[in-house]
């Protein structure tokens, strides 16, 4: 008792001194002396110390004397503890090398992977971390895999290669990613950008399609078959807001680490500067319990209005307050891919707007295209139960795995029930949103030439994808009639017609607002219009449309049909 009274004296009155030192203008001297403490690699042990030495400005940094860690006869490097901790003040700083100066190949995760592993042209994440911050009973990050937060990152090396290309290194700050309820021989990592390690950022130009904005973190990702980076691509291209992916193949220590990874941005302040220039957003989880989580005042307002059955949810009242588009084109995305774990992903809110609506971003789809709860159905595009549960609204059962979690509760279910069932402008709306999406942006033409690109860049990381890939392209094949019966079903749509336009034009032609190729077939729910517009050329002159066997003459290049069963539509010309 007496010791812990001695140490709780301490600590009060250097904390008190260093105040007083700072008042002085002393306080460059106290991290003078500080900064010369070695600290272990993770400091918890230090406790109220540790505390107070990493808020007076402690980083990690490269030594200067980086002889001795790289001979440049050999580029070969023994980088032992090569990340050290400094002080921020410039005039220390100059006992340190700037990491600019350290060649891409002399990093351990570069020296550490064989030449013929590099030459196989793959996109490689090389990772090379100190096995005791992996593994140590205490400190270790996967022996540990459920501790979170800053005190649970570690400093490591990464590296990363495409087409035989060493195109980026740097130090990095590693997190074991995700929930890691049970132990399992591979963990998702996420990886942090700070100037303390290297470089602030990954490279830009070369991950993610060449993408050029700032990607301050990393995530490398478990993947189940690569759906969710399927899925997350797909609903990109049906209009939803969603983090840039690709696939890699992740090597820690020099070995091979899992078979299936996908690099993924993180969606936090970062990702929203790079995408609308400032981080002044709500960002919250509506999983879980967000009404315990510190920005819950909003959310709880929005949610007190969601249930409020005296309020009728019409487009016009819920357009003030929530992004009916983005709503919509989320449940779109959901729907097709047959997603069975749907309520991931966080709800935003620009708060430097005062007239800013809530939206969405896709996120965690590693559920779409596999079947883990309707043992009844034959095949993979014959699910049902995602609409279902969202329309239906069955009672929870927790015995029962088919029942969702969060269908009664998430404010995306919520809303879209109540419009769909409070307002039919909505439902023609959302019905009307479906057609095109199904029709202009991911037609079977669209799906063909994505899935052959898919597998261009899945197949040669694992060969054993083969058959997943021939059961995702019947999933592509059929899935859209599925959804248009699924509709009928659970969602009191029309039946749905094909309708065909033929004919040469030398101009251009647009559908439904759409650029479009002839031959063209879209389906259409009974009741709606499929709009066509010609576009003019001096080399023809619109006369008239075939509508089947009848003949239209007008000189309008406009011209809107109501489908009403089978049809075919041609432009006449002279």
């Amino acid at each position: 008792m007496q010791k812990k009274l001695l140490i709780i004296l301490f600590l009060a009155i250097f904390t008190a001194g260093a105040y007083l030192i700072e008042k002085a203008d002393g306080f460059k001297d106290t991290k003078a002396r500080l900064q010369k403490i070695t600290l272990p690699t993770t400091p918890t042990k230090l406790g109220k110390r540790a505390t107070l030495l990493e808020q007076l400005g402690l980083v990690y940094l490269f030594p200067k004397d980086y002889s001795k860690y790289y001979d440049p006869i050999t580029r070969k490097s023994n980088f032992d503890h090569v990340i050290s901790l400094d002080s921020r003040l410039p005039e220390y700083r100059q006992n340190w090398i700037d990491h600019r100066q350290i060649p891409l190949e002399a990093y351990p995760s570069s020296s550490v992977l064989d030449s013929g592993i590099v030459a196989r042209g793959l996109p490689i994440l090389s990772i090379v971390v100190a096995d005791k911050d992996l593994n140590d009973p205490e400190t270790g990050i996967i022996a540990n895999r459920k501790r979170k937060g800053k005190e649970w990152e570690r400093p490591c090396f990464i590296s990363y290669y495409d087409k035989g290309q060493l195109l980026f290194a740097s130090g990095a700050g590693i997190r074991i990613h995700g929930g890691s309820k049970n132990k399992r021989p591979m963990e998702s990592l996420r990886f942090y950008f700070r100037k303390a390690y290297g470089y602030d950022q990954f490279k830009p130009g070369i991950i993610f399609s060449n993408q050029s904005v700032p990607i301050k973190r990393v995530i490398a990702r478990i993947e189940n078959r690569y759906a969710n980076l399927l899925a997350l691509d797909l609903a990109k291209k049906i209009g939803c807001l969603a983090p840039s992916a690709q696939s890699a193949v992740v090597y820690l220590n020099g070995q091979r680490y899992g078979q299936r990874y996908a690099l993924i941005e993180h969606l936090n302040k970062d990702w929203l500067r790079s995408r609308y220039g400032h981080d002044d957003f709500i960002l919250l989880r509506t999983t879980g319990h967000p009404e315990r989580r510190k920005i819950s005042s909003a959310y709880q307002k929005l949610k007190k209005w969601l249930n409020d059955p005296d309020i009728r949810m019409t487009m016009p009242e819920v357009s003030k307050r929530v992004d009916i588009k983005n709503l919509s084109l989320w449940f779109i995305s959901q729907f097709f891919t047959a997603g069975n774990d749907m309520y991931q992903g966080p709800l935003l809110r620009d708060i430097t707007k005062p007239d800013a609506r809530w939206f969405w971003v896709n996120w965690d789809m590693d559920q779409s295209f596999v079947n883990p709860y309707e043992a009844d159905v034959n095949e993979l595009w014959e699910q049902s139960l995602n609409l279902h549960n969202v329309i239906r609204n069955p009672e929870r059962n927790r015995k029962d795995p088919r029942t969702a979690r969060f269908q009664n509760k998430d404010p995306r279910a919520i809303l879209f029930r109540r419009l769909s069932k409070e307002d039919p402008a909505y439902k023609t709306y959302f019905e009307r949103l479906l057609m095109d999406t199904l029709n202009h942006k991911i037609n079977p033409a669209y799906l063909n030439s994505w899935l052959d690109r898919q597998k261009a860049a899945i197949m040669p990381l694992n060969t054993d994808d083969q058959a997943f890939f021939k059961t995702l392209a019947d999933f592509l094949k059929h899935r859209p009639a599925h959804l248009r019966k699924l509709m009928r079903t659970y969602y009191d749509s029309p039946e749905s017609h094909g309708c065909d336009v033929i004919g040469p034009t030398a101009g251009g032609i647009t559908i439904d607002g759409y650029p479009a190729d002839l031959p063209y077939e879209g389906w259409y729910f009974a009741g709606s219009k499929i709009t066509l517009s010609v576009d003019t050329h001096p080399l023809q002159r619109l006369v008239g449309w075939r509508i089947n066997d009848h003949i239209i003459k007008t000189t309008e290049n406009q011209f809107s049909h109501t489908v009403t069963a089978p049809v075919k539509i041609e432009p006449l010309f002279k």
